[in-house]
């Protein structure tokens, strides 16, 4: 099962609150998470997810204090809302449980915990530590028996994960430095006691080579004459089972032994491109999400994933507890004592007097608790701008300081001071006394307040309403799809498991200066804009600007606080990657020229006797579109500034942004193309001065971007809108949101919404206007272009789904 199979499914029960209301909400596609008025659903469901935490912030959890500290947060309820994680699902099944599976990275504590599991329950259950493959690996749903294993995943914290990845870097013997300056030779080599152990022959890499190293194994002989066919490719066989574009090598006979590190082998990405990872912590993103996907498994019965942090400080009583409760056994042992190290790297037992032990404790083995190295002020500033905490924050980990820049992406500082939300303020017990309150966490872009599965009051510090005018809007392609979706939205029940993150409005007595409009290319930027400067711009601004152009990364720069109401709009990623290959505004590389040479990286103003980009170059076929790199060239401008740190830092570049962060900088080096504006590629938005692998890459993280604009202090409200909602339903909706945002009347008509069907013919929307409607151009409504099934396919296996589910986009059926 993928992951975002289980957002189907719906949960049922009222958890035993026959006052309470049900919320309904999304979880980065691991699940549909049912609430109860705060409580969760009893196990009548199809799925139960418990939301528990047992350390607030393990990440943090170093000192005996802390822990004391954590103690009592524990006995905090407000404090536990906060800090909760998904923790725990579980299936219902008459069947006992056959065995438990361990899973976890290198260096998370998997050894201690399976040995423990064994001796606890191995007399009366298989405890092993394989899914499909060995517990550090990419797993598959491959066991045949339904509902049959309980998993327990192993994660710990990225920095100290790093770091004892590169004081022992198991498997990936490429991460050293070897004294005779050589890598190690791919010929398989069986291990003996008068070998010599790995830092007997190499070193280890300075952190900066470590982290940024690329995550790519090489292939030996073996490989290599496998590789010279497809039969030989399609017919290899892999060790840990893998295909042969999954791993480097595939053949044992190409993986060599180095003493104390094992056998050579480095996964390359889960989805079947033969690609390396560009550094660990990318290997380390897709593994967290893989192995949380387990979750989703046929065989999966039960899933606890838990922190080393959280088990090293309070040992080993709770995890028992779970898995007597999801195995139907009792622990044939004691619980483990927690420990942990002060700075002194003295050890200093926890004795749980704030906590009533479950099961008898006994004391946690030393070795288990190795003293932390000390981690350098430089390398804790680099992991909390390049590891993806949104991702880090679904397993209950944080960023431990703050940066002084913050237009990193993956540090998303500003995404979190959104969602620091005080739910009770103002927010009171709405809808009656029956309705608790229960506060989660989205993807690491909020937690998410709900007073009895009602929104909290407009008193409070910030409002989230969750609302989706269509359950799917991806699928509205005719007049049929869009009255199915009117049907749809006045089913509540449909409406709970449709819901996408919609609004964020921030209280303030003062006017709107402002109206932004925001928007990759090819999204329905102009029409709307010019449609709210119909609208509203006799009264406030109306422009497609924030730090820079609307297309753009954005970053928090407006003087004003809360002054901005700023609308997004987003648009289905198979329409929009297709609408950019048929027009590629400012992006010129991505063109056929007709003369089989790029364009020359020298500004020229277009004149009306210029041809038109479609005179000199072709469109690119899609596959070529979709994975040519998202790279743009520096021009002689260009050239000249990078000879110094002085001419880098003192450059002033198109649309406000650093040198490192687009290409070219210089507009001297920006050709004009006629029907296409001018030549530029936007770097990752985190100053690396790197490109995108792709295009679908280049879109994952400016959505993520254009929903980070909510948490800017300019502003006031945040509308994100589906092009095709839009579309179909008209304008209504938009202009009531708008007048409720702004305080001001739309002094025009909405616009009636339209379809275009198969055949390209036009059907009104004849919804009851909440406005006096008026039609919308034809011209808007452009006939939609064949998508092949090849490239349906090609899309639904490489869009990052999890990011498109937060502005309501799913995979499409072939």
């Amino acid at each position: 099962m993928k992951l975002h199979d289980i957002i189907s499914r719906r949960c049922d029960g009222d958890g035993g609150n026959p006052g309470a209301m049900k919320s309904t909400i999304k979880l980065l596609g691991v699940g549909v998470l049912c609430f109860v008025g705060g409580m969760q659903v009893d196990r009548g469901s199809i799925v139960q997810i418990n939301f528990s935490s047992h350390l607030p912030h393990a990440a943090g959890i170093d000192t005996a204090n802390d822990v004391a500290t954590a103690f009592a947060a524990t006995n905090d309820s407000s404090a536990n809302e906060i800090a909760n994680t998904a923790d725990f699902v579980t299936k219902a099944s008459d069947k006992p449980v056959e065995r438990i599976i361990l899973l976890g990275e290198r260096h998370s504590g998997t050894n201690w915990i399976t040995d423990h599991l064994e001796e606890c329950f191995g007399d009366r259950v298989i405890v092993n530590n394989e899914y499909t493959r060995y517990k550090h690996w990419f797993q598959e749903d491959t066991l045949e028996t339904e509902n049959s294993a309980v998993v327990v995943a192993m994660f710990r914290d990225p920095m100290d994960w790093v770091e004892a990845m590169r004081w022992e870097p198991h498997h990936a013997h490429d991460h050293l430095q070897f004294h005779n300056k050589r890598p190690i030779q791919l010929v398989r080599k069986e291990v003996s006691d008068d070998d010599k152990w790995w830092w007997e022959v190499a070193d280890r890499m300075q952190w900066k080579d470590f982290v940024t190293k690329p995550w790519v194994g090489r292939r030996g002989p073996k490989d290599v004459q496998l590789a010279q066919t497809q039969a030989g490719i399609k017919g290899s066989v892999c060790m840990d089972h893998y295909h042969f574009v999954d791993a480097a090598p595939c053949s044992q006979e190409d993986s060599p032994l180095l003493k104390g590190l094992g056998e050579y082998k480095y996964e390359y990405k889960n989805d079947g491109s033969e690609k390396g990872f560009e550094n660990i912590l990318d290997l380390r993103r897709d593994k967290i999400m893989n192995h949380l996907s387990v979750a989703t498994f046929r065989g999966t019965r039960a899933f606890l994933p838990y922190r080393f942090e959280e088990l090293r400080a309070n040992g080993t009583a709770t995890l028992l507890r779970d898995m007597e409760e999801a195995t139907g056994l009792k622990a044939n042992c004691d619980a483990i004592y927690g420990k942990v190290v002060d700075d002194k790297g003295d050890v200093t037992q926890v004795t749980q007097v704030t906590q009533t032990p479950l099961l008898r404790h006994r004391r946690l083995a030393t070795k288990v608790i190795s003293k932390k190295r000390g981690l350098s002020a430089e390398y804790i500033e680099y992991m909390n701008r390049f590891v993806d905490w949104e991702v880090e924050r679904l397993i209950g980990y944080h960023p431990r300081v703050s940066l002084a820049r913050s237009h990193s992406l993956n540090s998303t500082s500003n995404l979190r001071s959104l969602y620091n939300i005080d739910g009770s303020a103002n927010g009171g017990d709405i809808g009656g006394s029956g309705g608790m309150k229960s506060t989660i966490k989205l993807l690491g872009v909020g937690v998410l307040c709900f007073v009895g599965g009602m929104q909290v009051d407009r008193g409070s510090i910030v409002q989230i309403n969750f609302s989706s005018h269509l359950p799917h809007a991806a699928g509205i392609d005719t007049a049929n799809d869009v009255a199915t979706a009117f049907a749809a939205t006045n089913d509540s029940s449909a409406n709970e498991i449709a819901n996408t993150a919609d609004f964020v409005t921030k209280a303030s007595d003062k006017p709107v200066e402002r109206i932004i409009l925001l928007g990759e290319r090819h999204s329905g930027t102009n029409w709307i804009t010019d449609h709210l400067e119909e609208c509203f711009g006799d009264r406030v601004i109306v422009n497609n600007e924030y730090t820079r152009y609307k297309h753009w990364f954005q970053e928090d720069t407006l003087e004003t606080e809360n002054s901005a109401v700023v609308v997004a709009m987003f648009r289905d990623p198979m329409d929009w990657v297709e609408a950019m290959r048929w027009e590629p505004h400012h992006a010129h590389d991505h063109l056929q020229f007709h003369n089989k040479r790029p364009i020359q990286l020298v500004r020229k103003e277009v004149s009306d006797d210029d041809k038109w980009w479609w005179e000199v170059a072709d469109r690119m076929q899609w596959k070529d579109f979709v994975t040519k790199p998202w790279v743009g060239r520096r021009g002689p401008k260009d050239v000249q500034l990078a000879q110094t740190q002085a001419g880098i830092k003192g450059s002033v570049c198109m649309d406000h942004y650093h040198f490192v962060d687009a290409a070219p900088c210089s507009q001297e080096d920006s050709p004009l193309l006629k029907g296409l504006g001018e030549y530029k590629y936007e770097y990752k938005n985190d100053g690396s001065e790197k490109g995108f692998e792709n295009i679908l890459d280049l879109r994952r993280d400016k959505i993520m971007n254009h929903l980070s604009v909510a948490t800017f202090r300019g502003t006031r409200a945040f509308l994100p809108y589906r092009f095709e909602e839009l579309r179909a339903n008209g304008t209504a909706t938009l202009l009531r949101d708008m007048e409720e945002a702004t305080g001001l009347k739309a002094n025009c008509d909405a616009i009636y919404g339209k379809v275009v069907d198969d055949k390209g013919d036009v059907t009104q929307v004849t919804q009851t206007p909440l406005l006096r409607h008026r039609r919308l151009e034809t011209k808007v409504i452009s006939k939609k272009r064949a998508l092949s099934a090849e490239y349906i396919e090609y899309m639904n296996r490489f869009v990052d789904w999890e990011v498109e589910r937060l502005i309501g986009y799913f995979p499409r059926e072939n």
